[in-house]
């Protein structure tokens, strides 16, 4: 088995999700974080002090934490659907993905335009069975037809869920293998309201990924840059953030920490480690500036891991447009507006902002990935039913 092979791994049901962190050791974790800002230096003596620091601009995060950032979760993917695929009558024609939110570049999406897939979105869906309803199956020529993103086919009100309605008729009788994907918290919702399980059976998502799968991807996308060998070093501790090999107990810290506040979710650990490099402030030793030489070695500083200040339990008004951008993976204001009638939020959205929970990106507002373990963990601390992996 080569190295990429054993990092490989195939989907697994639905509720069988190996949780890095569970509930309460992540609360326990917090709590130790607190304390050990409060006992310990700012710095130890092979660390770096954080003044010394900036950001890495986009750019170069660009060159070595490139997008996607679901990129490994491709392999995986076609690893438990090779032999379906094959299959000329297969006994299962809907194979149905569940994913946690917030992943920006639409994994079933890419993955189709890769195998030459044809999509169905809700618009065209429409204008098909308006021409033609009774005949769905002979409306695309190709074997597989991949639907990315079901939470993108209605709203959370029971008068705008007709579509997603029709197409769940329609794909009781559909002859053709299909390809679903949705939202882990519109999955929930969908079971209560509209019984999709009773045709969308044995769902399936990916294994989360523990530190030493994060340590392989991560190091991969950034092997080399400029020509020069690149190496990450916490600030903390000075270590390097993907030796793997040490039995120092302090070695390889960063990566179970990214592991458990990622929940193990490639796309949540993707844009915090992005968030968390850091290059030397002193101009002759950035890292900018070393990649004109080729032979030297470059670093690039990990801060620790961002902390989110979440809403309190009792802010309804805040918590309630958290969960709706989480079941519809984002909305413009209008469509919050419509899933949130009579809110009162006019401050919420702004001040979610504020707290770098929420991002407007092409006047759609998103829960920012990052910070979606810190969201989740206060909905449900609050009480709110959670999706499941």
């Amino acid at each position: 088995m080569s190295v990429a092979e054993k990092y490989i791994k195939p989907f697994q049901p639905l509720g069988k999700y190996d949780w890095p962190s569970t509930p309460v050791n992540h609360n326990l974790d917090k709590l130790k974080e607190v304390l050990k800002k409060r006992v310990f230096r700012r710095k130890n003596q092979n660390g770096m002090d954080l003044d010394r620091l900036d950001p890495a601009e986009t750019r170069l995060l660009d060159d070595i934490v490139p997008p996607p950032a679901n990129r490994p979760l491709m392999d995986d993917l076609n690893a438990t659907l090779e032999g379906w695929i094959e299959k000329e009558q297969p006994g299962e024609t809907i194979k149905t993905f569940i994913f946690p939110p917030c992943d920006r570049d639409n994994f079933l999406q890419d993955w189709a335009d890769q195998n030459d897939f044809p999509v169905l979105e809700p618009a065209e869906f429409d204008r098909k069975m308006s021409k033609s309803p009774s005949k769905i199956g002979e409306l695309f020529d190709k074997d597989v037809l991949v639907i990315p993103r079901l939470e993108n086919w209605f709203r959370r009100s029971e008068t705008h869920l007709s579509s997603l309605r029709l197409l769940l008729s329609a794909l009781e009788t559909y002859p053709r293998k299909v390809v679903i994907g949705c939202n882990s918290w519109a999955w929930q919702f969908l079971r209560k309201s509209c019984e999709i399980d009773s045709i969308c059976v044995s769902p399936m998502t990916f294994q989360a990924f523990d530190s030493e799968r994060l340590s392989h991807w991560l190091e991969s996308l950034s092997s080399e840059i400029g020509g020069g060998e690149i190496k990450f070093q916490s600030t903390k501790s000075g270590e390097d953030a993907f030796d793997l090999k040490s039995d120092s107990e302090s070695k390889n810290e960063f990566m179970s920490d990214l592991a458990s506040k990622s929940l193990g979710i490639p796309w949540v650990a993707w844009n915090m480690w992005r968030a968390s490099l850091r290059v030397s402030s002193d101009k002759d030793q950035s890292l900018t500036e070393s990649r004109k030489e080729e032979s030297q070695l470059q670093t690039l500083w990990i801060s620790e891991l961002k902390n989110f200040s979440l809403p309190d339990h009792h802010d309804q008004r805040a918590l309630l447009v958290l969960q709706t951008l989480l079941i519809h993976n984002g909305l413009s204001r209008e469509d919050i507006d419509l899933t949130i009638p009579n809110s009162h939020y006019s401050n919420v959205l702004p001040a979610l902002m504020n707290a770098g929970m929420v991002e407007k990106v092409d006047n759609i507002y998103h829960c920012v990935p990052a910070a979606y373990p810190s969201i989740r963990d206060g909905l449900r601390s609050a009480g709110y039913p959670m999706d499941v992996l």
